[in-house]
């Protein structure tokens, strides 16, 4: 339905940004990005770096999550 379709579109532009990405990529361009951004945040490559950077790892690791599955479940 309309109102569904329209939920999906605003999800669709906030996983978007989360991946630093302007929509309408490919899932394969998707999956290239959420590996990418999640090599660099993961909280096993910043575990020297400090409680406060560890937590700040830990929700960004959270949002890519969310994003890549968003994407996975609703990427035609």
């Amino acid at each position: 339905d309309e109102i569904g379709q329209n939920d999906v579109d605003q999800s669709e532009k906030k996983y978007s940004k989360v991946l630093g990405l302007s929509g309408g990529e490919s899932f394969k361009e998707i999956e290239d990005c959420y590996r990418k951004l999640i090599k660099m945040y993961h909280p096993d490559k910043v575990a020297s770096m400090g409680k406060e950077i560890i937590k700040t790892a830990e929700e960004k690791t959270k949002e890519l999550n969310g994003a890549y599955d968003f994407f996975k479940k609703n990427h035609n």
